[in-house]
């Protein structure tokens, strides 16, 4: 009879213990993908190009993101590249079991390189995605949506940035 009782016990405890099993905060997290900019100014542009982002995880909700990003048009009319340096906290909300809702607040620098012309500004993020997990170690960012303040020569611009790609998780807090 105890046997039984130990053995029914056990059992409850791994049934119940799944669900905080399967919920295990990557250590570190790092992103890779496509981006889009909405760039508005005097004459608004759009630009594609890369984003790259690791994020350190301090708890399941919260972690310290750097990101690297480029962007890019060339034509007659506007020949730029343009790069961003950024860091800041993200919150993550990690209660479901295959998505990861989160939301950042990123600040750093701006490099412009337009028809040969570089100039270096603050640059300020704010906004989130979603991650859906493939698995333990793999999940897919679906998309990121951001605010995307730049100030160059003291005029302040309000662009809008869109990305997907795909997250490699190291590690389990």
């Amino acid at each position: 009879m105890m046997r039984r009782l130990s053995l029914l016990a056990g059992l409850l405890v791994l049934v119940l213990a799944a669900p905080v099993m399967a919920q295990d905060t990557p250590q570190v997290e790092v992103t890779g993908g496509y981006q889009y900019v909405r760039l508005a100014g005097p004459v608004n542009r759009n630009m594609q190009g890369f984003t790259g982002q690791v994020a350190a995880n301090f708890n399941d909700w919260l972690g310290l993101v750097g990101e690297i990003t480029g962007t890019y048009q060339h034509s007659t009319a506007f020949d730029a590249n343009i790069y961003t340096f950024m860091a800041g906290p993200r919150v993550s909300y990690r209660k479901e079991e295959r998505t990861t809702p989160f939301a950042h607040v990123l600040f750093g620098v701006t490099r412009a390189d337009v028809f040969s012309s570089t100039d270096t500004a603050f640059s300020m993020a704010i906004g989130g995605g979603m991650d859906f997990k493939v698995n333990d170690r793999v999940a897919i960012r679906a998309g990121q949506l951001d605010w995307y303040l730049t100030k160059f020569n003291n005029n302040t611009e309000n662009n809008f940035r869109f990305a997907a790609g795909v997250t490699i998780r190291i590690g389990k807090k």
